[in-house]
């Protein structure tokens, strides 16, 4: 494994899971009980953090459909901690 900034292989990993949010938006509601598990990682040159598992073009344009619109936004302040609610 490498930085993706500066390419260095000095990387620490934790697990983690994806959020709610995400596997509902590019998986489907359906998957949000099976185990999305991913690796929290960073780099200890540049200090830049990433997860190992990358998501495909599909999986992007899934996740962005109908970014910053109401239902999208609706969708996020239910599903993630921290998020003001208006």
């Amino acid at each position: 494994m490498e930085c993706l900034v500066c390419g260095s292989s000095k990387i620490s990993m934790r697990k983690t899971k994806i959020s709610d949010f995400l596997v509902e938006k590019v998986f489907g509601k359906e998957d949000l009980d099976k185990n999305h598990d991913v690796n929290l990682c960073h780099c200890e040159e540049c200090s830049f953090s990433f997860y190992d598992r990358r998501l495909t073009e599909e999986e992007s344009e899934r996740l962005y459909d109908g970014y910053r619109g109401t239902e999208y936004q609706k969708m996020r302040e239910n599903m993630t901690v921290g998020i003001p609610r208006k």
